[in-house]
């Protein structure tokens, strides 16, 4: 079978895997590689393409995913200094939507405010 590197059904399976692999799974740990479907494209050590997979390593995830996580919690931050200007407090995050399965964000939250819920929504 032949197959282009510009095929949909190619792009729609990575993305796929990218979203419900990748994406949840990352925990942080930069030893962990992740890999998703490189059909069509020749093996390239320097690229982490091989065997018509490409290789993402944990530390390449952290730095996707780093400014994202530390942008959150700062909004996470400011919402809290809000409620307590008002004399309220908080007692949970819920979290929802594409990143909210994600165990890296997960885990960064409940480090950073340990005394509130973490509730992960699961099919948003």
């Amino acid at each position: 079978m032949n197959y282009s590197v510009w095929d949909n059904e190619y792009h729609q399976d990575a993305l796929s895997r990218f979203e419900v692999k990748i994406k949840r799974e990352f925990t942080g740990d930069l030893s962990k590689s992740f890999f998703l479907p490189a059909r069509g494209l020749p093996n390239n050590a320097n690229l982490g393409i091989k065997s018509s997979s490409v290789e993402i390593s944990g530390m390449t995830l952290h730095e996707i995913f780093e400014p994202v996580v530390t942008e959150i919690l700062s909004l996470i931050n400011a919402q809290i200094q809000t409620m307590k200007k008002t004399n309220k407090s908080v007692c949970a995050v819920i979290l929802a939507g594409g990143l909210a399965r994600n165990h890296y964000l997960t885990r960064r939250i409940k480090e950073e405010f340990a005394t509130i819920n973490v509730i992960q929504l699961e099919d948003w």
